[in-house]
This record gives C-alpha cells, sequence and structure tokens, in this order.
C-alpha cells in the first residue's frame, strides 16, 4: 500500500515532506515504520501499522488540513480497501470515516461448536474449509463436511456440528418408520411415535393433541440438535393415556341437564344427568355415565313436563278446555282450566288488592308452576246523582234508565246531556262519555261528569256589537244572560231604521232571537246614465235591500259589465249588505252601414232613408225594384243594434228575375208569380210533354 501526500508550493513548519516505503518481493516494507503526522485544524492523523502498499492523494488546491479538505485512499492491484476511501476534515477538528487497510482477498475464517475445522489449498487465496465433528455429534441429515470458498469471497455454506440422539417412546405406544431402534438419530432424523388401541396422545400439562372431537395417536418426532420435537412441543412431554368421552347430543336427550358442561371428560370420568326446573323423570335417582377408554355406558333418560296441583277455589268453579268441570288433582303441564265465579261475586286480585275487568281467568301450568290465582269476591254497587239536565243509559242501553238510583259493579253508566247542555268532569270519561261503576267508586275518576247549560257564543260581524250593562262582550254569554245587538253607524239592523238596538236573552248556548247589522250601499256614479230611486230617504245611500234604476241618455247604451252584453231597457241595482253587485256602464252607441245594393230600396222607421248609415236602435225594411226580387231567410226587416245587424241571418238582397224558357212542344205551367215574361228568384215552373215531366227554379 502506498500513501502521499503532496508538497504544498507554500511551505511552513507544519508541513511535512513526502515520505514513501515500499513493499518488497519478500512481503516486507523497506525502512523502518515512522508515524506520520497531520496537523493544523484536524489535529493529528496517525497510521501506525498499514500493511502492503496503498495510494493516499490529496486535492489538487494544496491546502493544509483545514476544514473541508478531503484525503482519498487506493490500493494496489490485487489488493482489497477495507475502511473509508475517502475522509474528510470536519468542524470538529476530526477525520470523517474509519481507518483504511488494504487486505489480500480470502473467505473469512471459520468456527465451529462440536468439531474442528481444517482449511486445504493456498490460504492466501481460495481454498477448501473441513470439518471434523467430535464424538456423540455429525454434519446432520442431508449436511455437508467439506465447502469451498466462491469467489465472492464468502464459503457456499456454513459447516456445523450437531448432536445425536437415541429414539425414544412413553408407555403404551410403539415406535414405528425407523429401521434400527438402537441407532442414535441425526440431526433432522425423524420417527413415529404410535398410541395402543383405545389410547391417545397427551401432554403432561393436560392439553391432548386432539381437538374438535377427534383423536390423535400417532406423532412424528425429529431430531433437532439433540432434543426430540414434535413442531415446539418437546416430545418428552407426550403420555399416551385412556381415550376421552366426547360429551352426547343433547338433541337426542331434550330437557336434560348434563354436568360437568366440558366438551369431554377422561377416561375413568364420568357425566351426571338431571332433568331441568320443571321436569321430572321416572328412575329412582339421576343417573352418571362413566367414561371407559371412549365409551359412555348410557342409560336412557326420558324427561317430561311435570303437572301442577288442582287448586281449591271458594264461589267459584274451575272448567276444562270442553267446558267441563275439571275434576282431577291435576293440571298437565301446558293444560289451561278456566275460573269462573259464581252468581254475584267478582274475581279479586290478591296481589293487587283489586277488583280483575275479567269475568273469565286462565290458569295456566307451567312445568309444575301456576300463574297467580285469584278469588272471588263480593262488590259494592254506585249512586246514580240527580242531575236535571242529564239522561242515563246502562249497558249500552237504548232506553234511559229508570230505575232507582244505585248500579251494581262493573254497571257502565253512558251520561247524555240536554240539548244546549254539555258534559263537566274533573277527569277524562272513557270514549263514549261514560263511567264505570267499580266496587262502589266510580273507575274512571272521583267525581261524576255532570251536565251544564252551554254559553252562547258571540260571533263577530262587521258593524255589529254587544253591550251588556254599558259594557261591550266579545267572547261569550252566560246561560240566562241578555245583552243589547248595537249597530254601527251606516249599519241597519235587519234593514229597518225604526229599531236600532234589539235584546236577546241566552237560553241553553243559543239566543232567543239574533240580529245582523247589515252595511248600507254607496249609489254608484255612472256617466251619461238617469239614475231613478224607487225607496229611501238617505240622499247618497242605500239601505241593504233597496233598488234604483238606471238608463242611459240618449246616443248611449246600458252595457252589463258582468255578463258582458249589451242590456236593453233600463238596468235595476239592489244594495246587498253593503255592495252593489252589479254596475253597469253607459258607452256610446255604434251605427250600422247599408250595403250597397243597387236594386234595393231602404226605409227606416218608415221612411224612405236616402244615406249610408242609420242610428242605434233603427229598423230598417228592404224592397226590391221591378224585375228584381229579395232574397231573404225569414223577413225583410232588420234593427242596428250597436253598429251590428241585431238578427244573426244575412241581410236582404234584390236579385234579379229569370226569363221563361221557349221549349217545343212544352206546356210550361206557372205555379206562382204576376211578370209574364220572367221568373222571380226561387219562382218555379212546370214543362209537360209527351214523355217527361221537368221542374224549373230561378236562381238569380
Amino acid at each position: 500500500m502506498r500513501w502521499e501526500r503532496l508538497r504544498s508550493s507554500r511551505a511552513t513548519p507544519d508541513t511535512r515532506w513526502l515520505v514513501s516505503r515500499s513493499c518488497c518481493a519478500e512481503r516486507i516494507w523497506n525502512g523502518a515504520p515512522k508515524i506520520l503526522l497531520h496537523a493544523n485544524l484536524c489535529g493529528v492523523q496517525m497510521n501506525r501499522t498499514w500493511p502492503t502498499a496503498g495510494l493516499f492523494k490529496r486535492p489538487t488546491d494544496r491546502r493544509k488540513n483545514t476544514f473541508g479538505i478531503t484525503n482519498r485512499y487506493y490500493c494496489n492491484s490485487g489488493y482489497v480497501l477495507k475502511g473509508s476511501s475517502a475522509r474528510t476534515c470536519q468542524a470538529n477538528k476530526s477525520w470523517s470515516g474509519t481507518e483504511p487497510i488494504c487486505d489480500m482477498p480470502r473467505c473469512p475464517d471459520m468456527s465451529v461448536e462440536n468439531g474442528e475445522i481444517k482449511y486445504i489449498g493456498d490460504r492466501a487465496r481460495y481454498t477448501y474449509a473441513h470439518v471434523n465433528c467430535n464424538d456423540g455429534y455429525t454434519v446432520g441429515k442431508g449436511g455437508v463436511e467439506t465447502v469451498e470458498c466462491l469467489g465472492s469471497l464468502q464459503w457456499e455454506s456454513i459447516l456445523r456440528c450437531y448432536k445425536t440422539v437415541k429414539p425414544w417412546k412413553p408407555d403404551k405406544s410403539r415406535i414405528q418408520d425407523l429401521r434400527n431402534e438402537e441407532e442414535d438419530l441425526e440431526h433432522h432424523e425423524t420417527y413415529k411415535i404410535r398410541c395402543n388401541w383405545r389410547y391417545e396422545m397427551k401432554l403432561e400439562h393436560g392439553r391432548y393433541l386432539g381437538e374438535d372431537e377427534t383423536y390423535t395417536r400417532t406423532v412424528e418426532v425429529e431430531n433437532l440438535n439433540g432434543a426430540l420435537k414434535y413442531g415446539e412441543i418437546d416430545a418428552y412431554t407426550f403420555s399416551c393415556v385412556g381415550k376421552r368421552c366426547f360429551q352426547i347430543d343433547k338433541s337426542k336427550y331434550p330437557n336434560v341437564v348434563i354436568q360437568p358442561k366440558t366438551k369431554y371428560v377422561e377416561h375413568g370420568q364420568s357425566y351426571h344427568l338431571s332433568c331441568e326446573n320443571g321436569y321430572e323423570h321416572s328412575l329412582e335417582s339421576d343417573p352418571d355415565w362413566t367414561c371407559s377408554y371412549g365409551s359412555l355406558n348410557e342409560t336412557i333418560l326420558k324427561c317430561t313436563e311435570k303437572p301442577c296441583d288442582t287448586p281449591t277455589i271458594e264461589n267459584g268453579v274451575l272448567r276444562n278446555f270442553h267446558k267441563r268441570v275439571h275434576s282431577n288433582p291435576t293440571i298437565v303441564s301446558g293444560g289451561v282450566v278456566s275460573l269462573q265465579c259464581s252468581e254475584g261475586f267478582f274475581l279479586y286480585d290478591n296481589n293487587k288488592n283489586e277488583f280483575m275487568e275479567e269475568h273469565v281467568f286462565n290458569i295456566k301450568c307451567d312445568r309444575g308452576n301456576k300463574t297467580s290465582i285469584p278469588s272471588c269476591k263480593k262488590a259494592s254497587g254506585c249512586t246514580l246523582p240527580n242531575d236535571p239536565y242529564a239522561s242515563y243509559y246502562v249497558n249500552k242501553e237504548k232506553d234511559k234508565y229508570e230505575g232507582n238510583d244505585t248500579i251494581s259493579h262493573e254497571d257502565k253508566v253512558r251520561v247524555e246531556c240536554d240539548k244546549g247542555t254539555s258534559l263537566t268532569v274533573l277527569t277524562k270519561p272513557s270514549n263514549d262519555g261514560s263511567r264505570i261503576c267499580w266496587d262502589g267508586a266510580w273507575k274512571s275518576g272521583v267525581q261524576f261528569p255532570f251536565c251544564k247549560p252551554d254559553p252562547c257564543r258571540l260571533i263577530k260581524e262587521k258593524g255589529r256589537r254587544f253591550m251588556l250593562m254599558g259594557t261591550e262582550e266579545k267572547r261569550e254569554v252566560a246561560h240566562g244572560k241578555k245583552v243589547n245587538v248595537v249597530c254601527d253607524e251606516d249599519y241597519d239592523i235587519g234593514g229597518n231604521d225604526e229599531d236600532s238596538n234589539s235584546k236577546i236573552q241566552c237560553l241553553k248556548g243559543q239566543f232567543d232571537n239574533m240580529y245582523r247589522c247589515v252595511e248600507r250601499c254607496v249609489i254608484p256614479d255612472i256617466s251619461n246614465a238617469n239614475i231613478t230611486r224607487s225607496n229611501g230617504t238617505h240622499p247618497d245611500k242605500l239601505k241593504h235591500g233597496e233598488n234604483v234604476s238606471v238608463s242611459c241618455e240618449e246616443e248611449f247604451i246600458l252595457y252589463d259589465n258582468n255578463k258582458k252584453v249589451i242590456a236593453e231597457g233600463s238596468f235595476i241595482m239592489t244594495c246587498a249588505s253593503g255592495n252593489v253587485p252589479s254596475i253597469p256602464s253607459c258607452r256610446k252607441a255604434l251605427n250600422c252601414s247599408l250595403p250597397r245594393d243597387p236594386y234595393a230600396l231602404y226605409y227606416v222607421n218608415g221612411e224612405n232613408h236616402i244615406g249610408d248609415t242609420i242610428l242605434h236602435e233603427s229598423k230598417v225594411r228592404v224592397e226590391c225594384e221591378n224585375g228584381t226580387s229579395l232574397k231573404v231567410s225569414s223577413d225583410d226587416v232588420r234593427t242596428c243594434w250597436n253598429g251590428a245587424w241585431k238578427s244573426r241571418e244575412q241581410f236582404p238582397v234584390c236579385v234579379q228575375g229569370c226569363a221563361i224558357p221557349d221549349i217545343p212542344n212544352a206546356n210550361i205551367t206557372r205555379t206562382n208569380g204576376t211578370n209574364t215574361a220572367k221568373l222571380k228568384h226561387g219562382e218555379n215552373v212546370t214543362e209537360n210533354n209527351l214523355i217527361l215531366l221537368y221542374f224549373f227554379v230561378c236562381i238569380n
């Protein structure tokens, strides 16, 4: 190995010149070994015994060993660098990394316990290693005694020596799959241990190898460096014991209690059987099932439900399912008998100290246990109150109760109040407003409901007030009280001016009379109209029911704004509770245009008319000149109505007549008309000849 330091261009007293040592052919360094010191900031770096040749090189800036400078190391060919290939001067004045060494390449030394390693071949380069194990030790099954040093400088495998051991088995077992039981077992060599018939494998701490109702008789053990193992378990902890007995299928023995409640019992132990609570069996005592080499000496056990003793009942009778008297001394489990009290007696709950609502009580037997049994006792009746406004109905009878004032226990009384009265109670009654007599008291509460006359509600209306002794009442008035009905200004009582104050009385929720305050109507102002009032004295308002007549001025027509039509004649407006429901308007009437007919003469209201238009409501009659005739559907008179003709039919038109045809050898007979040469529109003639009969009709 060669180490170098380049000389700095600026030599100082601390600078050391190149010191060189060479490795001779005899692999010995020439010259005496020296200590090379690197001073300055990183202190001294000491390399005392560097074997063989290597090279040290400084950076090109040739600075001293100051902070940050890096030294790099190289080994000669054929050697391997061990340690740091580069070391840097750090801030803490120390060199980074570890000290480098150039060493010869070879596999590491190998050591083995219980044996000796011998190397074969050139120890300096590649070689072989052989192991010789001590007595009682071998390389094991499939092991090797010699290994080679590979080019990666690692042995192809590790040499070891393992301890041998004698085969072993517990009592009540035998060895299998082993040729010679007297020979020692090598490392990783295996054999089987099998328990005898009716025996299974157990560990020394009490756990069995077999689980989930299975038995394990055979295990395979292995020698692991002198220890016999079954997986992670030491084989010497095994023993062969009598087979266990697993718990029986409980579905085959319903209602049976099996103790202990473990999955199994060991050989020689027992299961104790008994019946569940409420069940019994016919055996003299509870049986025990003992386990013997995996088998139980089972005794048939059948548990049935216990019956119940029949109770003794005073003032009552027990009946069975068929409604017959139950006379058996016991009641089968699951059976039911009915308890019914004698007449005048009722079921009484002794636990709650109160009478029961049921009339029949079912006594159930459940595996020797009976339900709590009530007794039969007499109960007291109830007295009805004297209420002048109430009617009583007992036990849903349709007719009113007319008996004495006392009713029996459990009787149900329904109270109905006279019209105009209502039930008043301190506690809520049943849904149908009834109470039940229950041992001398009313079941739903202390106070019995009574009927009280209803007050009269005051219905609020606009313009009406109710006054009582100078104070206005707004909600209700008590039964028997009287109030005055007072109407506000512009309101009338029933539409009469004469009586503005009226007194009414409240009787059972209703007033003996009631008055309404009806608002007056403002007479509407209609443009171009004449309004005629038929009655009333108020100058600008109408009373409820009063009406006025509306007619339009000349050249105006009435228009009904509700019906969207033109009204004929006059229009009547009536006041209804402060409003006039329908108010017409007067609109300017439109004229009608006459058609331009050169053959027609128009007569308006009986006089000949020359112009093209006529006024609203004017009547027009049409006459045709000589030689023409009217073409109309009905009559020749039409009425102008707001710019249109009132009749929906076509306006009359004058049309020319038809010349009578000259037909040879024909007799033409005229049915109507006076013109000898022409026919009017619609007039017809008949032609007779020797062959045919024709009708001719004139059309325009």
